[in-house]
């Protein structure tokens, strides 16, 4: 839920997060929306129950085996492809948008910094999270989604050695430096072909990183992976399942109507707008078709 209020300034990463959502609606490495709709004074999301946390979270509280890494790696490329397929440049892949569903598969989310279009485009303006942003944001060139790559090569990262690649103190100058200039240090005992693959999505220059990741899914570190049942959702998920799922039973006792009334009921008169600033969130609302199936 986000206040109506809160986002007049700023109605953009709103609508263009609800804009994505529904354009991946068929893409099973990203967060699913089953609804969007609005009150007077809120926007509400209907997200599929995800249960297991962040990546995040999980790389805090432990260290992850080189076939968890594999597998997320895998699933986390195949969605960052659908999503560039469909002109989406994410803009912002850190650990914190990557959840964990209770299925034990890991999925793409947080869109609010996206951008849509992107086909021949490239953006000047940098959107994100700073320590993820790549080389040539930092630089402030044109750039495209040849920079998620290397957001998803941080983040990977992270994920398999525990710290950030490149300079990590209280000093924004040095980061960035480091991040344009430095090279990550990889642990003797690290997988080769996982180096390989981190290397490949760090290039810092974009061109070179482009023909890098080509034919990326030849990897290999990728050599176990079958493509076309990760695809189809047959392979086995990067972390353990830890109990059954109840999307379907949470979903069915969500009722509309009823929080439409109760929003009305609540709210503090400060965060009422105006009918110009109502037109701001114009179209924000759409119904998935799962919902529907759903709720039948």
């Amino acid at each position: 839920m986000v206040k109506k209020k809160s986002m007049v300034d700023k109605p953009t990463s709103t609508l263009k997060e609800r804009e994505v959502l529904e354009m991946v609606q068929d893409n099973p490495f990203c967060a699913q929306a089953y609804a969007t709709f609005q009150t007077e004074n809120h926007l509400f999301f209907v997200l599929e129950y995800m249960g297991e946390g962040d990546l995040e979270m999980r790389i805090k509280k432990t260290s992850l085996t080189l076939p968890t890494i594999r597998r997320m790696s895998a699933e986390l490329l195949c969605g960052v492809q659908l999503l560039h397929s469909r002109g989406i440049f994410h803009r912002d892949l850190k650990p914190a948008n990557i959840l964990i569903h209770l299925n034990g598969h890991v999925k793409i989310a947080d869109f609010g910094a996206a951008e849509t279009g992107m086909f021949g485009r490239y953006l000047e303006e940098d959107n994100g999270t700073l320590l993820y942003y790549a080389p040539e944001v930092i630089n402030e060139e044109p750039h495209n989604q040849r920079a998620d790559y290397f957001s998803l090569g941080v983040l990977l990262y992270e994920a398999a050695f525990g710290v950030h690649p490149f300079f990590r103190e209280r000093d924004v100058s040095r980061l960035l430096f480091s991040i344009v200039k430095e090279t990550p240090f990889y642990p003797e005992d690290a997988d080769p072909n996982l180096v390989d693959f981190l290397q490949k999505l760090m290039c810092k220059n974009p061109d070179e990183r482009e023909r890098a990741i080509a034919d990326i899914q030849h990897h290999l570190f990728f050599q176990d992976i079958n493509w076309e049942e990760l695809a189809a959702g047959g392979t086995e998920p990067p972390f353990p399942v830890r109990r059954k799922s109840h999307n379907k039973q949470k979903i069915k006792i969500i009722n509309l109507e009823d929080i439409m009334n109760q929003d009305e009921a609540i709210v503090d008169q400060h965060e009422a707008i105006s009918a110009r600033e109502q037109a701001l969130f114009n179209g924000f609302s759409f119904i998935s078709e799962e919902w529907i199936a759903i709720q039948e």
